[in-house]
C-alpha cells in the first residue's frame, strides 16, 4: 500500500522512512508538490502526508489539488508553520483529514498511519 510523503526538507523524509521501517508501507517520497502531483497522476495511494511550507506551493493548496487526483486517500498536513485561514478552508473542502504539528510524536503518527491502513491490510508485522 502506497503512502506518499511530501516535504522539501530531506531530513523529514528520512525520519519518516526510518519510522516506517519494518512496516508494510510502500513509502514514496517527494521534495516538491509538483513531483508528488506527477506521481498521483498514474498511481494510487492510501495516504498523503504533506508539509505546509514548501517552495512551489503550500501544503493546503497541494492537498486540495491532491484530493482531486486521489479522492479516497487520507490526507495529513504536517507542519510547524501554519496559516489558519488556508488550513480551515482546506479542511472545509475535505482536502485535509488531520493536522499534526512538527516535531511530531512518532507513536501518534504511526497510530494515524496504522488506522488508515488497517482497513485493508495489517501494517505492523
Amino acid at each position: 500500500m502506497n503512502l506518499l510523503c511530501v516535504d522539501d526538507e530531506e531530513w523529514v523524509l528520512k525520519s519518516i522512512r526510518r519510522l516506517l521501517k519494518g512496516t508494510a508501507c510502500n513509502l514514496i517520497m517527494a521534495q516538491t508538490a509538483q513531483e508528488a502531483l506527477s506521481f498521483l497522476k498514474d498511481n494510487k495511494v492510501k495516504m498523503v502526508i504533506s508539509d505546509f511550507r514548501m517552495p512551489d506551493m503550500n501544503g493546503a493548496e497541494f492537498l486540495t489539488i491532491a484530493r482531486q487526483a486521489s479522492p479516497h486517500s487520507m490526507h495529513i498536513l504536517l507542519s510547524s508553520w501554519t496559516d489558519g485561514r488556508q488550513i480551515r478552508q482546506a479542511i472545509r473542502h475535505g482536502a485535509i483529514n488531520k493536522v499534526m504539528s512538527k516535531p511530531w510524536n512518532n507513536e501518534e503518527l504511526l497510530s494515524e498511519i496504522h488506522q488508515c491502513f488497517s482497513q485493508t491490510a495489517k501494517l505492523i508485522d
